[in-house]
């Protein structure tokens, strides 16, 4: 649990929060105080390489026509006023697929992982059964961070309507609305 707060939040600091305790026969005649340990935390937004998450979706994109860049990466791309911290990818649901974009990363140094656990490419086919995407984060030498959040979609409709929606930006498929994975 601390490895996933400390990958998502910075701590800010610490209190101890004392109170009066509610009288009990029970209770220690010693002190009517109780006290909490509080940890403060606030989100930590990472910043994302847009220029090397370009690229890297740019690549991917002529390996595996099949991705779709969805979410603030496709929407930048599209011209609007956002931030974005990864590159959200869609797959189609296709074990083979989903390995070969895996091993793919993996050759790419990326660090494949699911909710903060490594995953390698035959885990994360075994896993895609009942898991519905897969993180892939790379940190070069000079501390550029690129993060890609792939999905696949269970659904062929799903995935068939919003490839038919898709539009070519920079080289790639982006669906630039929002996309309600379910």
């Amino acid at each position: 649990m601390a490895k996933l707060m400390m990958a998502r939040f910075d701590f800010v600091e610490d209190r101890i929060i004392v109170y009066d305790k509610p009288h009990d026969d029970g209770a220690s005649p010693l002190s009517n105080r109780a006290h909490e340990y509080v940890l403060i935390a606030r989100h930590r937004a990472k910043p994302c390489d847009l220029e090397t998450s370009l690229t890297i979706a740019q690549e991917l994109q002529q390996e595996f026509p099949e991705i779709l860049l969805i979410g603030s990466f496709a929407r930048w791309l599209a011209g609007a006023n956002v931030a974005p911290s990864d590159v959200d990818l869609l797959l189609p649901y296709d074990t083979d697929l989903i390995g070969c974009v895996v091993r793919w990363l993996e050759s790419q140094q990326f660090q494949i992982a699911r909710w903060g656990a490594p995953v390698s490419a035959e885990m994360a086919v075994i896993a895609s059964e009942t898991a519905q995407y897969f993180r892939a984060e790379r940190l070069d030498s000079a501390g550029r961070r690129v993060s890609l959040d792939v999905s696949f979609s269970a659904s062929p409709e799903l995935y068939s309507s919003l490839a038919t929606r898709a539009r070519r930006l920079n080289g790639t498929r982006c669906v630039t609305d929002d996309v309600d994975l379910g």
